[in-house]
């Protein structure tokens, strides 16, 4: 799911079913309705090579037509990612289940623009939604093999930076939108009833509003990335340092992620910014499946060591109200978290946000940090307590 902040109608009592969750179903759904695929190989295409879906909630299997359901059993239903496989002969009737079901729910789906790059077999349509209308046009009358694997080896293999282009432009390739009451369909055979002026004029207005905010970042990127070219080409010819991180770490918003010279990031490292920015120093070392969620920005010094395992957390979800479930209540924080140099944090640690180690300080195994640590001070325990100094005595 690409929108799941348009998800905003599911009152704390609804009853909500989640149809076609893939392997992440949504949190706030309550049932499960899974399509039964006879051939494996059929039936992880269909889910996009997801998971298996591993859950403690009810799952309905069903085999298509009528939803195993009474009329309005439900208060509201998420049906994500699902209508782009349902074919013509099954479409009405998909839909006016949905109908029948409920009153209400969030739809979301590739647009025209993602299949005509990314082509999915298992897809059988170009869409397109406008004024609470879903259109629909038959994948099969643009078809051309080779157009779509040179696109697909454009988005896929190239570069992180071209794949990571659903995301950045989100608007142009996903549609996502809450209904009520009635859901509109109409199924077209021409590409300009399928996509209109009014289209273009919308997606001209918001590539003129995301150049304009992004423009410093694009050059940065260029920028970097030719720096960094240059850099593994002298590394490569006569061994100059660089920064290593691990094909299998996953950053997210880059643009706010620095990662200095000579620092490490290791296999399974998890990197989550939000929106503010987390930085590494040179000669760091972060181990594999550490997670940092940036939060309220998260610093990490020079010649840090952090082991296998560690949470840094710069945010925590809203605990102190009680009107709404803690999953969709927001975030507070303390403030950011800072980690200065030459540290050494021990496995499994947690630090929460708001929190300061000082210099040359050494976090045992197994603690969660909870409050300010002095330079050159050790500290273990849950909540961690100072156990020992490091400081060098004079006699």
């Amino acid at each position: 799911m690409f929108f799941p902040d348009r998800i905003k109608n599911i009152k704390p009592n609804d009853k909500v079913l989640e149809i076609g969750p893939g392997g992440s179903p949504h949190p706030r759904a309550d049932v499960l309705l899974e399509k039964v695929f006879n051939d494996s190989d059929v039936a992880e295409a269909q889910r996009g090579y997801a998971q298996e879906l591993k859950t403690d909630k009810k799952i309905h299997k069903y085999e298509g037509g009528k939803f195993p359901f009474k009329d309005r059993e439900f208060d509201y239903v998420i049906c994500s990612h699902v209508l782009e496989h349902i074919p013509e002969g099954e479409l009405s009737l998909f839909i006016s289940e949905l109908q029948r079901i409920t009153r209400r729910g969030y739809i979301e789906f590739p647009n025209i623009f993602y299949e005509l790059i990314n082509y999915q077999n298992v897809h059988v349509w170009l869409m397109n939604y406008r004024e609470k209308t879903i259109y629909f046009m038959d994948k099969s009358l643009f078809q051309s093999n080779y157009v779509h694997k040179i696109y697909r080896e454009m988005f896929y293999s190239s570069d992180n930076y071209m794949f990571n282009a659903f995301n950045r432009y989100k608007e142009l390739f996903f549609a996502g939108f809450e209904w009520a009451d009635r859901i509109d369909l109409k199924i077209v055979t021409d590409y300009d009833d399928l996509i209109t002026e009014d289209d273009y004029n919308k997606f001209r207005d918001y590539f003129s509003n995301y150049k304009v905010k992004q423009n410093t970042f694009q050059y940065k990127f260029n920028k970097t990335y030719i720096r960094n070219a240059i850099k593994y080409l002298l590394k490569t010819v006569r061994g100059y340092p660089t920064n290593f991180v691990h094909k299998t770490a996953i950053l997210e918003k880059k643009e706010l992620i620095t990662i200095r010279q000579n620092a490490e990031v290791q296999e399974y490292v998890i990197i989550r910014t939000f929106e503010n920015p987390v930085s590494i120093g040179e000669f760091t070392q972060i181990n594999p499946f550490t997670v940092i969620y940036g939060g309220s920005g998260v610093s990490i010094g020079n010649n840090v060591m952090i082991a296998p395992h560690c949470m840094i957390a710069a945010g925590d979800h809203n605990y102190k109200q009680t009107e709404r479930p803690m999953r969709f209540a927001g975030s507070i924080s303390k403030g950011p978290v800072i980690i200065e140099d030459n540290v050494w944090i021990g496995a499994n640690c947690t630090i929460t946000s708001g929190v300061r180690i000082g210099k040359d300080a050494v976090v045992a195994a197994n603690s969660v940090v909870t409050k300010d640590v002095n330079p050159y001070e050790i500290v273990g325990g849950v909540p961690a307590k100072l156990i020992g100094d490091r400081k060098i005595k004079k006699t």
